[in-house]
């Protein structure tokens, strides 16, 4: 079943190893996790934003265009259409 407070680690179990890409996603999760607290949004936003490029792990390539690749891994999770 899916859950927002999952995509941190799911995020870190595919990307942690990528580098600056690592970085990068770590930077707007964050900043997301940020607005979230200061703005009162839906946690689903931190969730999309620790997510936006899953589709770049290579366990995940499926088509080479990893926003595609990310979709399907997450709509496959269980995640809403709106974070997918």
């Amino acid at each position: 079943m899916w859950r927002t407070d999952q995509a941190p680690n799911l995020a870190a179990e595919y990307l942690s190893s990528l580098g600056d890409r690592w970085e990068h996603v770590q930077t707007v999760g964050r900043l997301a996790d940020w607005m979230i607290a200061e703005l009162g949004l839906s946690p689903e936003i931190a969730a999309a934003a620790w997510l936006h490029d899953i589709g770049y792990a290579p366990a995940l390539a499926v088509t080479g265009f990893h926003p595609v690749d990310g979709a399907t891994f997450l709509a496959n999770e269980g995640a809403p259409n709106h974070v997918v």
